[in-house]
């Protein structure tokens, strides 16, 4: 049975305390960290450094939640990839002293300014190394469709490439439907050897772009994508990725992340009775 989860992007004014508590009060499974309160990188943010740790895991098993995921900002279609293969290094070590089984990772943009900045064979060289620096800790790093990385068959072809156990891929629902007008049949045709962890977020279009919506209120086939991963055999998280951090204007977490968990279960009796 699929697990519900939902990302800290949505709620960057929640302590860990009320992070806990709101997950356990609406019915979600996980946590998907990524950024807390003013500290976009975890390793830094006060209830993950190694004299807080104990604390927090605590908080954690008494809480009954898991964290589903430990999400990144590394970019790895870079050649100059010092930096970003150190905070790899980093969001391993704190997932593992989680007990999560999953490190987000980016490809990133190919260009920037006019200018190449990446490729995906720096892409690919630079995962394998990640997933070398994973091997021994049961983590999988998840290579999220973002970016220049949206296209499936782009992202299966590196994963092919990569070949690694320890490299997987996160599909979020959103990005291959919304911004390709991917059918998402094809989507998890050609991610689905590599899958291991899903975003969930609904949106409609508007004035010639889109925005975001609550679960339902939008056109983003959520539930029709839910059967195929049903089918698939897919028994991981859906995540929440309520993009408040990015989009203030969104509404509050209190009313997005209740109203996700209620419409998500109502999908999954649908498909899962």
């Amino acid at each position: 049975m699929m697990k519900l989860a939902f990302s800290t992007l949505g709620c960057p004014d929640w302590d860990l305390e009320e992070i806990l508590r709101r997950a356990v009060e609406y019915g979600y499974r996980g946590v998907e960290l990524r950024g807390y309160l003013d500290a976009l990188y975890l390793p830094e943010a006060e209830p993950f450094r190694e004299g807080s740790l104990r604390r927090t895991k605590e908080m954690f098993a008494r809480s009954g939640v898991e964290v589903a995921c430990v999400s990144s900002s590394a970019k790895l279609a870079v050649e100059e990839r010092k930096e970003a293969l150190r905070e790899v290094r980093d969001y391993i070590r704190l997932a593992k002293e989680l007990g999560s089984p999953l490190v987000r990772v980016f490809g990133g943009r190919l260009e920037e300014e006019g200018r190449r900045v990446g490729s995906a064979e720096a892409l690919v060289e630079n995962l394998r190394d990640a997933g070398r620096e994973a091997e021994g800790s049961g983590i999988i790093l998840v290579l999220e469709t973002h970016d220049d990385f949206v296209e499936s068959r782009k992202v299966a072809e590196v994963l092919s490439k990569v070949d690694h156990p320890n490299v997987g891929v996160l599909w979020d629902l959103h990005h291959p439907y919304r911004f390709l007008g991917e059918p998402p049949e094809v989507t998890l045709g050609n991610l689905g050897p590599f899958l291991r962890h899903v975003h969930v977020k609904d949106s409609e279009a508007e004035d010639g772009g889109w925005r975001y919506t609550l679960l339902g209120e939008g056109d983003v086939p959520v539930l029709e994508m839910l059967r195929l991963l049903r089918r698939a055999g897919y028994e991981g998280y859906l995540s929440l990725e309520w993009e408040k951090r990015w989009h203030p204007e969104l509404v509050e977490p209190e009313v997005a992340l209740p109203q996700y968990a209620r419409k998500l279960r109502e999908y999954l009796s649908l498909i899962e009775g």
